[in-house]
């Protein structure tokens, strides 16, 4: 068991300091402020991409554009910074490339579905539609007193990435089966390569959370969810470098910490974090003795961040093949569907129009 040193306290300063950036994102004209709409910006192999679709990229980009400017090219932040070139581009042509490049991969990956029958419509006019119908179907549930899995209600953001989960899940498994069709052979093979990786890799291991929640009463914003972001990496080095989670005198309005103590992963309790908690488990697992604390946790259903800390360890058997036979060929098939994924939106044509040049984000 690693030595735990006393906690301390993270500095205020770091936290008005990401406060202070969040904030300036905000008096910049806001890309959430952009009349996009329908406006046509792109065709991917023929299906067009909107303004509003670009936008909702870009907005996921905008902070992470930012500090990247901030820091590594030292741009001044003032009314110009998204117009002046540094570095050989401006941060309104890289934040317009990531948001180009996304919109893309999920182009390409809602056409997969539309080719199997799984999805109809896949404007992202219809994204949306099917947000408010999925919206309206929660608040009956709530208003019954039903149980119900993740927010009361949606926003675009956390829309879009549940729904692309769902569809994908029923993609993969239809794909699977008619395209992909692993023998026996092909997934004894797979699973040589990765058996070091699956339950029960080690026959104990234990740890401990901390999560940063910024979903309270079924309500979260992107200021919120990028300041959760913040203190989680924040909690996530102090672990690497040695030191205890901090211990937090005060809180932005709207997030919360939550600290569990130490638990168990082993052959008993793998298979069930594997199936509620698939993240964690991978990063769990992702951790070894050197690198005890792994990447933060993005739990979007639950919304919060969780950082994990491996506090003991001990080396297993790798398990038999015909014992995890379902788990192997459900990581051959998401590995190989990434793929496809990944190469198709490589391989697809793109058409930038005009619309892709003017005021897609409202920051010019």
């Amino acid at each position: 068991m690693p030595r735990r040193n006393k906690p301390l306290t993270i500095s205020i300063g770091v936290l008005l300091a990401a406060a202070a950036l969040i904030a300036a994102a905000f008096w910049i004209p806001s890309l959430l402020a952009a009349p996009a709409g329908d406006r046509p910006v792109a065709e991917v192999n023929g299906d067009v991409v909107t303004a509003a679709e670009l936008a909702h990229f870009a907005k996921l980009h905008r902070a992470s554009v930012m500090e990247a400017f901030l820091t590594e090219e030292g741009a001044a932040l003032d009314e110009g910074f998204w117009s002046r070139d540094a570095g050989g581009t401006t941060p309104m042509e890289t934040l317009r490339r990531k948001a180009l490049r996304d919109a893309i991969a999920m182009k390409t990956e809602l056409q997969l579905a539309r080719e199997y029958g799984v999805a109809d419509d896949i404007s992202y006019g219809s994204l949306l539609a099917l947000m408010e119908k999925e919206n309206s179907r929660r608040e009956a549930a709530v208003a019954k007193g039903e149980p119900l899995y993740g927010p009361a209600s949606f926003e675009e953001d956390s829309f879009i990435g549940f729904y692309r989960s769902k569809l994908a899940a029923s993609v993969k498994e239809i794909w699977a089966e008619k395209e992909l069709a692993p023998s026996e052979r092909e997934l004894e093979a797979f699973y040589e390569g990765i058996k070091t990786t699956l339950s029960p890799m080690e026959e104990r291991m234990t740890y401990e959370t901390t999560a940063i929640v910024y979903r309270q009463d079924g309500e979260e914003s992107e200021a919120l969810r990028e300041e959760a972001s913040r203190i989680a990496e924040a909690v996530r080095q102090r672990l690497l470098a040695g030191e205890a989670a901090a211990e937090y005198d005060s809180l932005p309005p709207g997030i919360s910490i939550i600290r569990e103590g130490e638990s168990e992963l082993n052959e008993d309790t793998a298979s069930r974090l594997y199936k509620s908690g698939n993240a964690l488990y991978e990063a769990l697992r992702s951790s070894s003795a050197d690198q005890p604390v792994p990447p933060v946790v993005d739990d979007r259903a639950g919304g919060r961040y969780i950082v994990a800390n491996v506090t003991g360890r001990h080396a297993g058997k790798a398990p038999q093949y015909e014992k995890v036979r379902d788990i192997v060929r459900k990581v051959y098939v998401e590995q190989n569907y990434t793929e496809l994924i990944r190469a198709r939106a490589e391989t697809a044509s793109v058409k930038l129009l005009p619309g892709y040049y003017e005021e897609l984000t409202g920051l010019q």
